[in-house]
Formats: structure tokens, C-alpha cells, sequence
């Protein structure tokens, strides 16, 4: 059971990367609940998804079956707090930013073929985690998330489309 628990966290951590990058310099820590992550104000968003993954590793060494739920249960909701932040801002201020898997000049063609690797593999990741979101929500049937989150799905495929159609022309 535990690990199941486990399972279905973690495949929520590559949609929350997602929209936190989205996100990137308009995220305030002073918009979260009070005592919710044990972040300093000045934290980097990326601490956020590193206490996320401790918890959930140390979820992992709980034998009580109703503490682990309990543990499982609050982990969840730290992340449905900061996707809800995430989308409630996307919704506001929707982005139109271009991506670009070029070359850049300060690297040599191996790393930038070993970045883009790594990115194919995060937007594959992250595809899933919106596909397994999306899936979970549509048995709640909200028309205005239901629409957001194929927008989000749309966006994925995209940015993955193109990053995996530079990379087999860089190999090709």
C-alpha cells in the first residue's frame, strides 16, 4: 500500500517541475500557507521539489500504515496547493514563451546533445504526470481544469515534438 502511495506522489513531482519553471521568478513563498513547507522566505524554488522528494523518500521508511497515510496525505496537498498557485497564475498572466533547443556557444556539441537528452527525458516525464493528472480529474468533470490541463498537455507535446525533432537532426 505504501508503495503505491509513493508511486502515485512521485509521478505528480514532473507535472509540479513543470509548472514551477512556468512559474519561474513570479513565484512568492509569501503566497503559501504559513507552515506548510519548512522553506526560508528566500528559498529557491527548486528547494520546494527537493523537501517534496525527501518526504516522500522518507515515507517510504514509515511501518504504521495510518501514519504513512497521513504523511502521504500532507505531501499531496503541498503539491495540489503549489500546481493550484501555479495554475491559478498561468491563468492570469498566460506565457508565450519561445523554447529553444540551439546550440549554445559556451557549450561543446556533446554537452548540448547530453542536455537535450535530459530535456526530452523531463518533458517525457512530465507529459505522463499531466496525462495522469488529467485522467484523475476528469472523473470530477471541471469543464475550466479539464481545458487547462489539455492546454498545458498541448504545450508539452510541443516543446517534446521539437526537441526531439532537433536532437534527431543533430544525430542524423
Amino acid at each position: 500500500m505504501t508503495n503505491k502511495l509513493i508511486n502515485d506522489l512521485l509521478k505528480r513531482i514532473p507535472e509540479l517541475e513543470w509548472q514551477l519553471e512556468k512559474l519561474g521568478n513570479a513565484f512568492l513563498p509569501n503566497s503559501l500557507p504559513d507552515g506548510l513547507f519548512r522553506q526560508p522566505f528566500d528559498a529557491p524554488i527548486s528547494s520546494y521539489i527537493t523537501e517534496l522528494k525527501t518526504e516522500i523518500n522518507s515515507l517510504a521508511k514509515h511501518e504504521n500504515q495510518l501514519a504513512a497515510n497521513y504523511l502521504a496525505a500532507r505531501i499531496n496537498q503541498k503539491i495540489n496547493v503549489l500546481v493550484t498557485m501555479c495554475y491559478r497564475h498561468n491563468q492570469k498572466h498566460p506565457s508565450r514563451q519561445a523554447t529553444s533547443f540551439g546550440v549554445d556557444a559556451l557549450t561543446t556539441r556533446q554537452q548540448w546533445l547530453q542536455s537535450l537528452e535530459a530535456s526530452i527525458q523531463l518533458l517525457i516525464n512530465q507529459k505522463e504526470a499531466i496525462i495522469n493528472t488529467l485522467e484523475l480529474r476528469q472523473k470530477q468533470g471541471d469543464p475550466n481544469v479539464l481545458l487547462g490541463l489539455q492546454r498545458e498537455l498541448g504545450e508539452v507535446e510541443k516543446r517534446l515534438t521539437l526537441a526531439e525533432e532537433t536532437y534527431s537532426k543533430a544525430i542524423g
